[in-house]
């Protein structure tokens, strides 16, 4: 979030009675727990990668990707080659399809 973002909270904050004040500085301290909330907490469990072979990726992307597509697209696909085989990171096609 920017400064420019917070220009509103601002004016607010010049046209707010004293009486008034007591409330916004309690919401302002709602948000500052709030983030350290989230700065502090662990990041959530990733399930482990699983790596799929030519035709899995494809019938996950949809089954209508040609090979040539694959083969072509395999670093933005997040292909490894694991000697003769070429196998594609399950997470790496989940971002491509969120992607799209």
């Amino acid at each position: 979030m920017r400064r420019e973002s917070l220009e509103p909270v601002f004016e607010e904050l010049r046209k707010l009675s004293p009486e008034e004040l007591p409330r916004f500085i309690a919401d302002l301290e709602e948000l500052r727990v709030a983030a350290l909330a989230r700065l502090y907490s662990p990041p959530p469990p990733q399930m482990p990668d699983e790596w799929l072979d030519l035709e899995a990726a494809r019938a996950k992307l949809g089954g209508t990707i040609s090979r040539d597509f694959m083969y072509r697209n395999q670093e933005k696909l997040g292909a490894k080659h694991m000697g003769r085989r070429l196998l594609f990171s399950s997470r790496a096609l989940e971002r491509y399809l969120n992607l799209g």
